[in-house]
């Protein structure tokens, strides 16, 4: 795969995120849709404790106001280092405005979701002058979601769930109960219905899945095939939207780390 330069891998990760942040808006998730936030919810997390202690989410949250200033200072920050490239002062800006509205929409839902943990994690990139740390931070997140994919597929083996053949199409009784009783008639139930019926089928689509995820472990000995890792990921996720009704599309800009990066800025 050919290497781009970093300015290069800026715009089109900013582009991205741009788009994710409007996704957010979409899905009723920025922090000022959120109305009479009441309950928080830190759970035993000690980072979202201690932002809780300084009185950071409390703050924010105090007036509608402030939460919709909030949103617009993210999606403005995120805008300007799509605009103006290779601005570390920029770039930490936007992290930190990131990691306190990832705390905040994770504890004000009441769900702590991992979607967004791509993006929290690849804004490091940028928060770096030397050409050579962002090329480490890249290689670092690259590492990180090989280990992500194969470590998912290494769970599934050593629960045995493997030698279990129903056990996919109980989980697809199980994820779409509520859909399967309602008065709705639709070709989503008609596939769903139809694996749950045929437990044979389901289980090759999970040995499928964990196929699927197991072949990352070939990106820790080799970038050769990291094209068709590429390729991988999107049929893996893809498929657990359309079965699972699962979306994981944030996490998707963790494939960026599968360009490489060219070691000068030129």
């Amino acid at each position: 795969m050919k290497a781009i330069s970093i300015d290069k891998y800026a715009k089109i990760y900013f582009a991205i995120v741009v788009i994710f942040l409007l996704k957010q808006y979409a899905d009723g998730l920025w922090l000022f849709q959120f109305n009479n936030i009441v309950f928080k919810y830190p759970s035993i997390d000690n980072t979202y404790w201690l932002l809780y202690l300084l009185q950071i989410p409390q703050l924010i949250a105090s007036k509608k106001s402030s939460l919709f200033i909030f949103d617009l200072a993210l999606l403005f920050s995120c805008i300007c280092n799509l605009i103006f490239i290779n601005r570390v002062w920029l770039a930490r800006i936007f992290s930190f405005l990131f990691f306190i509205y990832f705390i905040c929409v994770n504890s004000f839902s009441g769900h702590h979701s991992h979607m967004l943990v791509g993006i929290l994690l690849s804004n490091f990139i940028f928060c770096f002058r030397s050409i050579n740390t962002q090329f480490k931070l890249q290689e670092m997140l690259r590492y990180y979601l090989l280990f992500l994919m194969t470590s998912a597929a290494f769970w599934k083996i050593g629960r045995g769930n493997l030698s279990d053949v129903p056990h996919f199409s109980n989980i697809l009784f199980n994820q779409h109960i509520y859909e399967l009783i309602a008065y709705k008639n639709n070709i989503h139930k008609h596939i769903i219905n139809y694996l749950i019926a045929h437990p044979l089928l389901s289980y090759g689509l999970y040995l499928a899945a964990t196929v699927c995820e197991f072949v990352f472990i070939i990106g820790f000995f080799t970038k050769k095939y990291d094209r068709y890792l590429i390729l991988a990921f999107i049929l893996f996720f893809s498929m657990d939207y359309i079965l699972m009704d699962l979306n994981f599309v944030e996490l998707s800009v963790l494939l960026l780390t599968f360009i490489p990066l060219k070691k000068n800025n030129s």
